[in-house]
């Protein structure tokens, strides 16, 4: 592990820094510079594109990641919100 949080808390973070975007941008855009961080945002997208909330694509090796978000940006404070518990009762 290169940091101290947990990889769920990464990718909460990274969210929040999406939350802020428009529906497309560089993945370099929402990161602070430091390899640590590009680390930590990219491997954040890569399980955020597994849940089909963002999707990723380049035009050519190494070049710039870009970045689409695939929920609307009124729905995207609410995507880490707990789910509500359904408690199912036998009558007997």
């Amino acid at each position: 592990r290169m940091h101290k949080e947990s990889i769920e808390e990464d990718i909460k973070e990274v969210w929040n820094r999406i939350c802020e975007m428009e529906d497309d941008f560089l993945k370099k855009e929402i990161e602070d510079g430091t390899k640590e961080d590009s680390i930590r945002v990219l491997l954040s997208l890569l399980f955020l594109e597994k849940d089909d909330k963002v999707r990723m694509y380049q035009e050519k090796p190494f070049s710039d990641i870009h970045v689409h978000v695939m929920v609307p940006k009124e729905l995207r404070k609410i995507e880490f919100l707990n789910k509500p518990t359904v408690e199912v009762v036998k009558k007997s």
